[in-house]
């Protein structure tokens, strides 16, 4: 992995573990501006990673550190919503009021990335692909239960 995506992921990795593991109300708006970190690290390396797959970047090695980055920032999703950080910014209740059934998408979500970064690093384009998709079906998965329409 290059030095820049490790370099995000512990200032990820510094932040959850500085932060207590349970949130009051006062800290909603804090959570939600951390989660939308979290956020944009993982939709940075998933974009970066659509234009080397699908619009012809010549990969130079992008590819696999993206995945690599992405696979490690996943493990932080199910960290990143303690009790009480609740919003009324595009998390829904049901993170909370459903824990098994976000747990499970979590962990879908941290298991497809895990396979699209052994995928990337296979160099089989159709896996790839395939890889690819199921990382993107998860997120959308995600999206679709428990944050609102309008985010």
């Amino acid at each position: 992995m290059r030095a820049a995506p490790r370099f995000v992921i512990l200032l990820i990795a510094a932040a959850v573990l500085a932060i207590p593991a349970h949130a009051d109300d006062a800290d909603a708006e804090i959570w939600h501006k951390y989660r939308e970190g979290v956020m944009d690290v993982l939709k940075g390396h998933i974009s970066a990673m659509s234009v080397v797959l699908f619009e012809g970047l010549e990969d130079t090695g992008h590819l696999q550190s993206h995945a690599d980055g992405l696979a490690e920032a996943a493990t932080e999703v199910g960290k990143i919503f303690p009790a009480g950080s609740g919003d009324d910014t595009g998390a829904l209740p049901a993170i909370w009021e459903q824990p098994d059934k976000f747990a499970a998408a979590v962990t879908e979500f941290e298991d497809s990335s895990r396979s699209l970064s052994e995928a990337i690093a296979s160099g089989d384009r159709r896996s790839m692909a395939a890889a690819f998709k199921r990382t993107g079906d998860s997120c959308k998965g995600c999206h679709e239960s428990f944050r609102a329409e309008e985010y």
